[in-house]
């Protein structure tokens, strides 16, 4: 035992050292170890078992602030910052009060008031007894480090909340694999997850059956095949497809992808991602939609006003030329009664002033009914009143006037009743002016003692009527511009007193037309003229009662 205790003492060669050597190595050890501590890059302070500092190294004063002097006999509670809890505390003492190191981070505040972060390990020292003498701390200042770890946490979180908010998803492409890395974001975007679809790997051809198109996918293969033939390493290309989710919706997504080639130039992977632009798109879609909307609106209200300017110019001229006609009429009507009134005519004369009377009178009557029918087309041509009315009695009616002229004219006036009866749903007004104006323009031009006739019947599902007269008839070249505003025909040069105005006919075919009809004439063997009207018959509204419908006991058609 003794041996053992004096060998303590010994050198490596056996002999006893010496005791001041042995308290220079001490002190030499002491002196680099605390040269070491003062040189170290990270802060040192020792404290007593009761917490008050005894030492702290350069590094300390340098990223506290505090002299050492105004450290010494000090509590480190000089540091604190306010942001930590106490339990923080309390379970950082509770630890290195049991002889355990604590280490953990720590927010202080430094002699100026500015806060700082710093990592430190708090250990506890002991005596040779093992009782707790002293505590060291070994700090470093991290502040810097978590402003570099902060600022990429909310680069992360912005990078994120756009992402979220430009609905975008990220994917990778193995080229050498033909094997896509998605992540749930990503396949949230086509209605699935990674869970249901096996994990974040798929392949192109999985990938393709799954959600693309098959009318996309020549689209897509043409893109990929232009991007691997000519894009340089990192150049951005953009695609924008449909995509079928997982539900079978479709959807709109904008591609953004870079190709990345190895150092031969081989390319090795694709990175991209897919945007969710489907409202965008249906946008688009709505926008253009109304545009071609407003675009036909526009180009038909500017037909509507440009018909609207050539009605009104056409109406202004046709009420000039109407209102100068009936000057004419009415001044011959003045004169005459005027005769008539001086009591200076004979028998024979007032009968022949009369006739002439009665025929003013009846050409001012067709002019005032003429200008009532200008007055009625506005820009969508003659609208229809339409009314379920008896096609015979509308025949006689409209004959009425014709009969009346034909006592005076020699003519003969045949209506030709259908049998049975006709019923169809028209504007009674307007038909009735079409047959007034057809029969009107027979007797114009049918010798006198001839027969006009008026007649209608059934045909093929259409109306037809019918005004026949025995006339000169017309000129084949002349029957397609007869319907045409002031018309001037031959057989009007011929018998300067039967010229037209050239209304009656052309306002004939505007109340055909506004029925969805057509008409047309014809000559007659040996002579005459047939003016033919086809109407298509719509069908009858119950609620409409017939007008028209026969005449009184009197009425001489019955």
């Amino acid at each position: 035992m003794a041996g053992g205790a004096d060998s303590s003492h010994e050198g490596g060669d056996g002999r006893a050292l010496d005791p001041t050597k042995q308290l220079a190595q001490a002190n030499e050890a002491l002196g680099t170890l605390r040269r070491a501590i003062e040189n170290s890059p990270t802060a040192v302070i020792i404290t007593n078992r009761a917490g008050t500092i005894e030492y702290v190294n350069p590094q300390f004063s340098e990223v506290t602030g505090y002299s050492i002097e105004e450290c010494l006999g000090r509590s480190p509670r000089i540091l604190k910052s306010g942001i930590h809890r106490p339990e923080y505390y309390g379970d950082l003492w509770k630890t290195v009060s049991a002889g355990k190191v604590w280490r953990g981070e720590l927010c202080n505040r430094k002699r100026n008031g500015e806060l700082y972060w710093e990592f430190a390990s708090i250990a506890p020292v002991k005596n040779a007894q093992g009782d707790i003498t002293h505590f060291v701390a070994v700090k470093e200042d991290i502040t810097e480090r978590r402003r570099i770890e902060q600022a990429l946490r909310d680069s992360e979180r912005r990078a994120k909340m756009a992402m979220d908010l430009a609905l975008l998803v990220h994917w990778e492409l193995d080229i050498a694999k033909r094997m896509y890395t998605f992540d749930d974001r990503f396949y949230a975007l086509y209605g699935t997850n990674a869970d249901r679809e096996g994990g974040v790997n798929m392949s192109v051809a999985e990938y393709t059956r799954r959600f693309l198109p098959p009318e996309e996918q020549p689209l897509v293969d043409e893109e990929i095949r232009q991007s691997l033939a000519s894009a340089a390493s990192g150049q951005v290309r953009r695609l924008e497809h449909r995509i079928l989710r997982a539900d079978g919706q479709e959807r709109f997504i904008a591609v953004c992808y870079q190709i990345q080639r190895n150092a031969e130039g081989e390319i090795i992977a694709l990175y991209g991602a897919n945007q969710d632009i489907t409202e965008r798109k249906l946008a688009e879609q709505q926008l253009a939609e109304a545009k071609a909307r407003t675009d036909v609106a526009n180009r038909e209200l500017e037909r509507s006003l440009e018909r609207q300017r050539e009605l009104e110019k056409l109406k202004e001229q046709l009420v000039g030329l109407l209102v100068h006609d009936l000057k004419s009429p009415l001044g011959a009507v003045l004169v005459n009664v005027s005769y008539l009134g001086s009591g200076e005519s004979n028998e024979s004369e007032r009968n022949e002033i009369l006739a002439e009377v009665i025929a003013a009178t009846q050409a001012m009557h067709r002019m005032v009914m003429d200008m009532l029918d200008v007055m009625r087309v506005d820009e969508r041509g003659l609208i229809p009143k339409r009314r379920l009315v008896d096609i015979g009695s509308l025949l006689r009616e409209a004959a009425r006037p014709a009969i009346a002229q034909s006592r005076t004219s020699g003519h003969r006036i045949r209506v030709e009743a259908p049998d049975p009866a006709i019923e169809a749903t028209v504007d009674a007004d307007l038909l009735r002016r079409v047959l007034e104006n057809l029969l009107d323009n027979a007797l114009k031009y049918a010798p006198a003692g001839t027969t006009v006739v008026a007649c209608a019947e059934l045909q093929c599902g259409q109306l037809r009527l019918e005004v026949l007269d025995e006339g000169p008839g017309i000129p084949e070249h002349e029957r397609e511009r007869i319907f045409e505003p002031y018309a001037r025909l031959s057989r009007d040069d011929e018998n300067k007193a039967r010229q037209s105005r050239g209304l009656g006919l052309a306002l004939c075919k505007l109340a055909v037309e506004a029925h969805g009809g057509r008409i047309s004439v014809h000559n007659r063997a040996p002579q005459g003229a047939e003016f033919i009207v086809e109407l298509p018959l719509p069908s009858r509204p119950p609620e409409d009662p017939p007008v028209a419908r026969g005449r009184s006991a009197s009425d001489p058609f019955e």
